[in-house]
């Protein structure tokens, strides 16, 4: 399709609730801005909860007076209920470095990286799948209670499913339920404090992962409201 007379690649599959955009080899301000037009023309065909597959295989460089454009292709796919983001790139390539940094420096959310079209499909298509969006916090402070124990760390990788934290204290055993206060700000209510009952499902160096449980729809919905609102105010 021709948006604004710059020729943006952007489909829309209905059947699959699916959303593709593909990047022109050099991504200037204009073929960005025409993009953003595109997505904005074709997302409202999908249902809340679609997935977005961004081919960028062809893209070898971002200008950067277009950095800003891309960010706010980032914040309309959140806004418009995004479950899932899939970026398609050569890892060694120009372009990627820069996505990796523009995400150092901005709150954002964190993409999937796949090296061809066909790994994005069959990663979309898989029955087990992440249930959302994690969203990069950076320095968000989370409360962990373990016990008579609290101690602090960083929450990371947020989704209304689960969450990394990075913490100096000593790491829990996989298994270990813990309870978690995490501050978050609200467009309409300002500070939030979530409690959430969770699950420590994973290890990592300088940290864990857990699953949240027994968390319903409307707190999942006000938490996920909670991140794009942290995504969009602060940059």
């Amino acid at each position: 399709m021709t948006v604004n007379g710059i020729l943006s690649n952007i489909r829309a599959d209905i059947p699959k609730n699916r959303l593709y955009c593909t990047f022109s080899e050099k991504s200037t301000l204009d073929e960005l801005t025409g993009l953003l037009d595109g997505i904005k023309e074709r997302v409202p065909e999908l249902k809340p909860g679609f997935d977005v597959v961004e081919d960028m295989s062809s893209c070898h460089l971002f200008q950067l007076a277009a950095l800003p454009i891309m960010r706010n292709i980032m914040h309309h796919l959140v806004s418009s209920g995004a479950r899932e983001v899939i970026r398609v790139v050569d890892q060694q390539s120009t372009v990627f470095r820069q996505l990796i940094n523009l995400a150092a420096r901005i709150r954002s959310y964190k993409p999937i990286y796949v090296k061809t079209l066909a790994e994005a499909d069959e990663l979309l298509n898989q029955s087990k799948r992440r249930q959302g969006l994690r969203f990069n916090l950076q320095n968000t402070w989370i409360a962990v209670h373990y016990d008579t124990q609290v101690f602090n760390g960083k929450a990371v990788d947020v989704s209304a499913s689960g969450c990394a934290i990075l913490t100096d204290s000593e790491i829990l055993s996989s298994g270990t339920k813990v309870r978690l206060k995490l501050p978050l700000r609200s467009e309409s209510s300002g500070t939030l404090a979530f409690e959430i009952a969770a699950t420590v499902v994973r290890l990592f160096e300088g940290g864990f992962a857990v699953n949240f449980l027994e968390f319903d729809g409307a707190s999942k919905e006000e938490l996920m409201n909670c991140l794009i609102y942290e995504l969009q105010e602060n940059q």
